[in-house]
């Protein structure tokens, strides 16, 4: 009984877990503390114990073999679960040296997760946070779970597998410099439609709700600018005669920094809907309830914060 597992030591299993995350022996080593050739050692183990190489040159770095991409949730879910067996039948944020991750939007970063970070610090001052960034179809082409959260505007496609909780809703607003010749004047359609338009793209396609929404009026915009950090909008449009559209809350922290106004949008669309959203996997983890209750209070409080 269990004959695979008399073969193993669990420290290979960690080692294994972070070489999956990181794709770089270097790196792995150092998060682990162990030396390079430790941690080189540990993978050619690894490999002869698995009987696949899991970690290959590609021409962009190291990549995950196909065998390596199928245990990575694996390796996750049993160091989690062996974990739990040490646990005492709780998670304690301020002993925690657990590494948590979360993607989002270059938008959510800037709006919402400066206080989600303050509060992570706070409460669990031993353990890490990564955050990465989140593009439109990047859930969907995982093959297993990149991080342990990511906070999902309506442009991120969401995988019908991931468990989603709603954390609340923004609105699209018109964005301009205060110095706009439409600043003064109440905002129609027609005016909307004549002046060229910022857009800020998450590595989706050319469409984006606001352009849907102003299908359905068959109407279309101008749009001349394209770039993909929200911020650096923001700070384009002073002085000039661009408008932006995007959900508020971030215009709200950045109007006097930038010298912005919004007005509401001349037509109808719907509002920014945001979810959270995990892998199935990680659903019962004690750690992750901690960390997915703290971004949830965090993110339903600031969504609550409207005009």
């Amino acid at each position: 009984m269990y004959e695979s597992l008399k073969k193993l030591d669990l420290s290979l299993l960690i080692a294994l877990d972070m070489l999956l995350r990181e794709k770089h022996v270097s790196r792995a080593a150092d998060k682990l503390d162990l030396s390079q050739p430790g941690m080189s050692r540990a993978l050619a183990r690894l490999r002869e114990l698995f009987g696949d190489p899991l970690l290959v040159r590609g021409r962009s770095g190291m990549m995950l073999t196909e065998r390596a991409e199928a245990l990575a949730p694996e390796v996750q879910m049993f160091l989690d679960q062996a974990q739990r067996l040490f646990d005492a039948g709780g998670f304690d944020a301020a002993q925690s040296t657990r590494k948590f991750s979360i993607r989002a939007t270059h938008y959510a970063m800037q709006t919402y997760l400066p206080e989600i970070v303050r509060s992570f610090r706070r409460q669990a001052p031993n353990a890490s946070l990564v955050i990465e960034d989140l593009k439109v179809h990047d859930l969907e082409m995982e093959v297993s779970p990149s991080c342990d959260l990511a906070i999902a505007g309506p442009d991120i496609i969401q995988p019908e597998t991931y468990i989603r909780r709603k954390l609340g809703e923004d609105r699209f607003v018109c964005i301009m410099s205060a110095d706009h010749p439409l600043a003064d004047k109440e905002l129609t359609l027609d005016d909307y439609l004549a002046y060229p338009q910022c857009v800020v793209s998450m590595g989706g396609g050319p469409s984006t709700k606001v352009d849907e929404a102003l299908a359905q009026v068959g109407r279309r915009r101008r749009a001349a600018l394209f770039l993909p950090n929200s911020l650096a909008a923001l700070e384009m449009m002073r002085g000039s005669d661009f408008l932006i559209t995007a959900a508020c809350n971030q215009v709200r922290r950045f109007a006097e920094q930038f010298g912005l106004i919004w007005k509401d949008l001349p037509f109808p669309h719907m509002p920014v809907t945001y979810h959270l959203v995990w892998h199935p996997l990680y659903q019962d983890n004690l750690a992750h309830r901690w960390f997915r209750t703290l971004v949830q209070e965090h993110m339903q409080k600031a969504l609550l914060a409207r005009d």
